[in-house]
């Protein structure tokens, strides 16, 4: 009997001390609080840094897009006598014997078929509607990573597909009437190129989303300050252009009238004194 006794005690008292072991390892409600205001502050910290390296991986696959676009660009040049392609404002008609290097359209004659056209890829990736159709066959090519605009079409949201536009002084139709100033170089064939330092002139610029429209970025040169079509600022101020000679870069839009281009027409908006624009007057021609 006293045997029994001496290990009912024995095992009690190992019951206690570890009852004992497992309050000293366990935490206390102050500890647990502090390590969830540690980690708190190291996400704080982190998060933006995370944020910053996608954008910046957004912004690297937008460049490599318009790489593409513009390495399209000479391709059909060299299998067209030099001939850069037809730039302009679009026509909208998917059956139009006028072909642009992809179709496009303006906002407001028809929003319907705007909207229409900003939602369908055959307007990009068709060789009978669009002159790079035969060349690039990806319609994500087209889009900016960063660029989440939509269009509503019978009360649906759809993604636009296009955030890319060709510098109006290259490829623009003689015989239009609007688009470029006849005082200013208009590059037809690569070889004009040669008439300008060719790293010093963008070709495909990324456009701001909600003003995106014609297949071609109009720049009006001349004395007053006014935009046509506004660059796109997408990656934290920055926009991505491609330039003559086949580089790409990402350049810093400064003044606030350009990053917030948002009017209700879009377009002919006054911006006296705006750095930007006259950045873009500089790298998108030269006078004659």
């Amino acid at each position: 009997m006293a045997d029994l006794r001496k290990m009912q005690c024995s095992a009690m008292a190992r019951a206690k001390e570890k009852q004992r072991s497992l309050r000293s390892r366990a935490f206390t409600l102050i500890e647990l609080l502090v390590v969830i205001g540690i980690i708190a502050i190291l996400a704080a910290l982190l998060l933006p840094a995370l944020s910053r390296a996608k954008e910046l991986a957004r912004r690297t696959e937008c460049a490599n897009n318009l790489r593409q676009i513009n390495y399209t660009m000479f391709l059909y040049a060299d299998d067209n006598r030099d001939a850069l392609p037809l730039n302009g404002p679009g026509t909208g008609q998917a059956n139009s014997e006028t072909k642009f290097w992809i179709n496009g359209f303006e906002h407001a004659p028809d929003l319907n078929l705007w909207r229409r056209i900003q939602t369908n890829e055959q307007f990009l990736v068709n060789p009978e509607i669009a002159l790079f159709g035969a060349y690039l066959k990806n319609p994500k090519v087209y889009k900016c990573p960063s660029d989440r605009s939509t269009v509503t079409i019978s009360g649906k949201n759809h993604p636009k597909l296009r955030t890319y536009s060709l510098n109006s002084y290259v490829g623009w139709p003689e015989e239009a009437v609007f688009g470029t100033n006849q005082d200013y170089i208009v590059f037809h064939k690569t070889s004009d190129f040669g008439r300008v330092s060719s790293s010093q002139i963008f070709t495909f610029t990324e456009v701001e989303p909600e003003i995106i429209c014609f297949p071609a970025f109009i720049v009006t040169m001349g004395s007053s300050d006014i935009f046509f079509h506004y660059p796109g600022g997408l990656h934290r101020h920055y926009g991505v252009l491609a330039f003559a000679d086949g580089h790409t870069e990402a350049h810093q839009w400064k003044d606030e009238r350009t990053l917030r281009a948002h009017t209700d027409y879009f377009h002919l908006q006054p911006n006296p004194g705006n750095q930007d624009l006259y950045w873009i007057r500089e790298h998108a021609t030269q006078h004659k």
